[in-house]
């Protein structure tokens, strides 16, 4: 699951670039069935960004 989170922050950040904007917040929200806790949302927010560096390598 890890690795399609991250292909999927990838692919945005992609975008972002192709476009040519920047942004400081990942904000991530997972939702499952409420039986099972219903789900979590995380947020990191970064002092600056780096064009064309892996996000994982950012937040490390």
């Amino acid at each position: 699951m890890g690795t399609v989170i991250l292909d999927l922050c990838e692919e945005a950040c992609r975008r972002a670039r192709t476009e040519k904007v920047a942004g400081r917040t990942v904000h991530l929200s997972i939702g499952y069935s409420k039986v099972n806790g219903g789900g979590f949302s995380r947020s990191v927010t970064s002092e600056y960004t780096i064009s064309g560096v892996p996000l994982t390598e950012v937040e490390r």
